[in-house]
């Protein structure tokens, strides 16, 4: 197994021309191509999952050292946290991030999850990656023509799935027939929500990419924010979830938390166990 290195590429550096993370030839190329469906209207009530920590901002050097001393300091406690709730905390996370209700977040999670086989950590991935995106106030979440609203909620969900399972060296990550299922769900025209999609890739590479990688191969950066990341998801998975079903995800004193165990660097972002 070959540690991580720079022949790690993201899906979006297979597509001609978006590399250099321009976005003018983007918006020549969408002149005259009919919108999208508009996606379900926004409920005025998002679900408001309990406020969680502030998070490191894991590319900078100081706050990679902030994470090494955390780690020293106390070992992460690894919560058990199901596959479900992983998924409802992502997506209440995107509630917050882009307005709209937990059930639309939920549907779009769960259809990608499916497409592009998210299982294990992934969801946590994906989640320290959006966090990272929006650390700026969301500034760089919200994207040209389309804000932050429902199709650019739907836009980064597919886009940080493709990164993730790129870094994994998934070959089907750049398969455009996932993207096309996906818009076959969500009633879009392909060719242009692909458009779309590769413009978000390419601002998403440009500015974190290639950081977000190095930060995934220190490994007390990776073991301290992976725990907090299951522990914040876990939190508002429980807090979103129906309340019959909120008993039945409170863990037991004895099974509430687990040392987490140090995964080995492989040439990828580590899969869920």
């Amino acid at each position: 197994v070959q540690p991580w290195g720079a022949e790690v590429r993201p899906c979006m550096q297979e597509h001609p021309g978006h590399a250099a993370g321009e976005g003018g030839g983007m918006r020549q190329r969408s002149r005259g191509v009919a919108s999208p469906m508009r996606a379900p209207a926004a409920s005025a009530s998002p679900v408001r999952p309990p406020a969680a920590p502030a998070p490191l901002i894991i590319t900078t050097p100081p706050a990679r050292a902030a994470a090494a001393e955390v780690a020293e300091a106390a070992p992460p406690m690894n919560p058990i946290v199901s596959q479900e709730a992983l998924r409802r905390g992502y997506a209440a996370q995107l509630s917050l991030r882009f307005g709209g209700n937990l059930a639309f977040h939920s549907d779009n999670v769960d259809l990608v999850a499916d497409i592009y086989l998210l299982s294990g950590d992934d969801p946590i991935y994906c989640f320290l990656c959006l966090e990272e995106v929006g650390h700026t106030q969301g500034a760089d979440l919200s994207l040209k023509k389309w804000g932050t609203g429902s199709f650019s909620a739907r836009l980064w969900v597919v886009a940080l799935a493709r990164f993730i399972k790129s870094a994994q060296r998934d070959r089907g990550a750049a398969d455009d027939g996932r993207v096309e299922r996906a818009c076959e769900q969500w009633q879009y025209q392909p060719e242009h929500f692909l458009r779309e999609l590769r413009a978000c890739e390419a601002l998403f590479e440009r500015k974190y990419g290639r950081a977000l990688l190095m930060a995934f191969q220190q490994q007390e950066v990776l073991e301290a924010e992976v725990a907090r990341a299951r522990r914040v998801l876990g939190e508002n998975g429980a807090a979103a979830a129906p309340r019959p079903a909120r008993l039945a995800l409170a863990p037991s004193a004895a099974q509430a938390e687990q040392p987490l165990a140090r995964p080995a660097l492989q040439s990828r972002v580590p899969r869920g166990r």
